[in-house]
């Protein structure tokens, strides 16, 4: 066999193999009804149950039922030898959602432990999609540091289920909402620094459902750099064919 060969067979395995090797967590909330998922914090609100509003797990989704501010933090441990100890500074969450028609659900990234300072990504009412910044050292607590209007002609229907990804690497922190198409209906992209990393979760003011959440490392450039040196590498022995 040709060692043009042998780089054409191992190559897409270092790529599956770098790809998988970022994943940190992922969940599909299942679970039964009413319970609470495990190594999940709940800092804002309470673990409802039948008869309480609060968080729980409901036909497969993470439910949060009910009125106010809910936050819900993932505090367990993280997969491919990363620490879920606040120190996570860049990451992707993507995770599906659904809601009520009025209010605000989303997520959370680079949250302290006590859910006190973070920042959300969230779908407001049925036509907004904003980035918060909430710092109890600030003057303003809570603060719209991105928005975009949905660009769409139904704009948001309970009950459809979209998509938030959003992305948190060094200073740029951005994400994209896609609706129940597939398309991408709106983005925000800022550069902050009031917060360099965290815990992440999920955050609703009114009756909210999350579903397949993932957390992802964004790769290092030393990953990069194998990555491109396997492209390269190939490219020689192609050239020498």
């Amino acid at each position: 066999m040709k060692v043009s060969k042998y780089v054409k067979f191992l190559a897409p395995m270092f790529f599956c193999a770098l790809i998988q090797a970022q994943t940190l967590f992922t969940t599909d909330f299942t679970g039964t009804n009413y319970d609470m998922p495990t190594d999940w914090n709940v800092v804002s609100g309470v673990v409802g149950d039948s008869g309480t509003n609060g968080f729980y797990y409901y036909n497969d989704a993470l439910r949060f039922n009910g009125s106010g501010n809910g936050l819900a933090l993932y505090t367990g441990s993280f997969d491919n030898g990363y620490a879920n100890d606040g120190t996570l500074d860049d990451f992707t969450i993507v995770s599906n959602f659904f809601k009520s028609n009025s209010g605000t659900t989303g997520i959370v990234g680079r949250s302290d432990v006590t859910g006190e300072n973070f920042y959300t990504f969230r779908i407001n009412n049925t036509t907004s999609f904003e980035l918060y910044c909430f710092d109890q050292s600030a003057t303003t607590y809570a603060t719209k540091i991105g928005s975009a209007n949905i660009e769409t002609p139904s704009a948001y229907v309970y009950p459809q289920v979209w998509t938030l990804v959003a992305t948190f690497e060094g200073t740029t922190i951005s994400a994209d909402l896609i609706d129940n198409d597939g398309l991408i209906v709106a983005s925000i992209e800022v550069e902050d620094s009031t917060f360099s990393s965290g815990y992440v979760g999920v955050r609703g003011q009114v009756t909210s459902y999350w579903d397949d959440f993932t957390v992802t490392a964004v790769p290092e450039p030393s990953t990069y750099a194998l990555l491109f040196g396997l492209i390269g590498l190939g490219y020689v022995f192609v050239r020498r064919r």
